[in-house]
């Protein structure tokens, strides 16, 4: 565990395992430390299979260890009957691939919930990822992305909403139309804006505007306040000893800015059925 002092949140619904490629750990390691720590909600989110194969494949759960991920979720479970455990998904959400989506994964009734995440922009007839988005256009087909997420009704909440400062790295009209923007739906569609832990344990990056974290952008959070939006807080786990990592440090932005607190855990816990998440 990396953090000692006492979380201020008994929850967390951003975690991967070795199945997503680019993590490692097996689902009950992250139980046993997240019970440790004190958690009460634990949910799992890789990122889920996708069409076609080409992209991000290194980074993404394979369709055939899907059942391998829901039953390795329900053992950890099984042996931490303390935690309520979720199962979820983090995703990009691609209209043309709905039906894959629905046929593949979505209609599982395993599935407690979705994350919502833009991690490759479409542009001009090209799969871009994130960090090499560095124009205004590019700028412009993330907000779209991150609207076709919210319009979607599907997530529970929209992961690293500011992740477009990793590619873009200057402040300037552009970032801050391209936050108000995200802010703006985020109001309007009533979806909660996660502040990511992962972001807080990576090291700072070098800007025309000096060393900043790629993410949680302290300038898009300092937005956030104008707006009546409302936040969750989560660790993004890679390893296990990392499952309430960051986490204290996403309150501080809270606390910073005078920001809302989602109840995402009794929102969750009070929703929580078999009904597949296509149904809810």
């Amino acid at each position: 565990m990396n953090e000692n002092t006492e979380i201020q949140q008994k929850y967390n619904l951003h975690t991967h395992t070795y199945r997503c490629k680019h993590a490692d750990g097996e689902a009950v390691e992250y139980a046993a430390e997240a019970a440790s720590a004190g958690v009460e909600m634990l949910g799992f989110s890789e990122h889920p299979p996708l069409i076609p194969n080409d992209i991000w494949t290194p980074f993404r759960i394979d369709e055939e260890d899907l059942d391998g991920y829901f039953s390795a979720i329900a053992d950890a479970a099984a042996e931490f009957p303390q935690l309520q455990v979720l199962t979820g998904f983090e995703m990009d959400l691609y209209p043309r691939f709905k039906s894959y989506y629905e046929d593949t994964f979505l209609y599982r009734d395993e599935i407690d919930y979705l994350i919502g995440g833009v991690h490759w922009i479409q542009y001009q007839g090209e799969w871009m990822w994130i960090k090499k988005a560095e124009t205004a256009g590019h700028l412009k087909q993330y907000v779209n992305e991150i609207l076709g997420l919210m319009e979607s009704g599907l997530m529970s909440f929209i992961t690293h909403p500011d992740s477009f400062a990793l590619g873009y790295l200057k402040w300037d009209a552009n970032t801050e139309a391209c936050s108000r923007d995200i802010l703006s739906a985020a109001e309007e569609y009533r979806v909660p804006l996660e502040i990511n832990g992962y972001g807080i344990r990576r090291p700072e990056i070098e800007t025309p505007d000096g060393p900043r974290k790629g993410y949680p952008l302290l300038k898009f959070w300092e937005l956030a306040a104008e707006y009546d939006v409302s936040v969750v807080c989560n660790s993004d786990a890679h390893s296990p000893k990392d499952v309430i990592g960051g986490l204290n440090g996403c309150h501080e932005i809270i606390e910073r800015f005078n920001l809302k607190h989602h109840p995402i855990q009794q929102e969750l816990t009070a929703s929580f059925s078999k009904d597949t998440v296509l149904n809810r």
